[in-house]
């Protein structure tokens, strides 16, 4: 949606997917279009301002109806529906009103809910009426087709490694291809200045310098564990070396736990079967490829795929569009 709007504006830009269109988050998304988000109203409240928490669900909304005109007027079938925060333990309850106590604050007509017919444990809910979900892979393939439409190149298969100044004061993107055509004001917004080191980062950003540490120091304390059945994966430490365990498919991998960005270790991620970096978002499969940056680089294979036994049913309860766990 980005480079359709700045395609539009005049502005000369081009798409650059490490993998297929739709290969990665989007391919895999339950395609909501809603203004509640599980509890990230409540975490951006106790943050910040109220007002801010109110411009954030504006900017939502101001989105929301962007996105859903566009699929009105390339006939992209959406569905509106209630959307649903829920609890599924007693201990989950509190968020769930603090949630509808910060969506009301910041103009949300947000609701409570005491029960429903579902067939997983429910302790209460949050509800918002008349959100939408939709296919994110129709909408993906319009855009796309949009995008191109306004002479803006998409290039698959192509990860960016870096970004470098030409001499014309050029950004341009260093990809495993080679030098990439001149892209003039698309990336106008990356600067030099914004890629910072693991020291710097630290200093900005307490929460990541927080996840940071605390991934390293799980890892100290741990060491090898038993292989994980179907569907699971864990961290734990090889000598020095924290290795990210998983098995999928009967198949057990280990990788690297480190991510390559900025070095954080990576969580296994038991809906998207993935290990996700909780610093920045890189996520990668459970073999080590690279799903989604800012990573550029895959995770190193240590061993694996070896063929396992299940011993026990997968972890991590129902996958479902909405309503949304906690």
């Amino acid at each position: 949606m980005t480079a359709l709007l700045l395609a539009e504006s005049g502005v000369e830009v081009a798409v650059v997917e490490g993998r297929r269109l739709g290969a990665g988050t989007t391919g895999a998304t339950t395609g909501k279009v809603s203004l509640l988000q599980g509890t990230r109203a409540q975490r951006i409240a106790a943050r910040h301002s109220d007002r801010t928490v109110t411009e954030y669900v504006e900017a939502n909304r101001a989105g929301q109806q962007w996105l859903l005109r566009y699929c009105e007027e390339h006939a992209l079938p959406v569905q509106r529906v209630h959307a649903l925060t829920y609890a599924q333990n007693e201990y989950e309850i509190p968020a769930v009103r603090a949630e509808l106590q910060a969506t009301r604050a910041a103009g949300l007509d947000t609701y409570p809910v005491d029960d429903l017919d579902v067939p997983f444990p429910f302790h209460g809910a949050v509800g918002l009426a008349d959100q939408a979900q939709l296919d994110p892979m129709a909408l993906l393939a319009t855009l796309a087709a949009d995008v191109e439409a306004h002479a803006a190149p998409i290039f698959e298969s192509t990860i960016a490694h870096g970004v470098h100044h030409r001499d014309n004061d050029d950004l341009v993107i260093d990809t495993e291809h080679g030098e990439p055509p001149r892209w003039s004001g698309a990336l106008a917004s990356w600067r030099p200045a914004e890629l910072k080191a693991i020291p710097s980062a630290a200093q900005t950003n307490s929460a990541v310098a927080l996840r940071l540490s605390t991934g390293w120091l799980r890892v100290a304390r741990s060491g090898y564990g038993p292989i994980p059945t179907e569907g699971c994966g864990h961290v734990e430490r090889h000598g020095l070396q924290p290795t990210a365990v998983s098995t999928v498919d009967g198949k057990t991998t280990e990788v690297s736990a480190i991510c390559p960005h900025l070095y954080g270790i990576v969580r296994w991620n038991d809906a998207e079967k993935s290990w996700d970096c909780p610093l920045h978002g890189s996520r990668f499969t459970a073999d080590g490829t690279l799903l989604d940056g800012p990573a550029t680089a895959s995770l190193p294979l240590i061993s694996g795929p070896a063929a396992v036994p299940v011993t026990g049913p997968p972890r991590g309860g129902p996958t479902t569009v909405l309503p949304e766990k906690i």
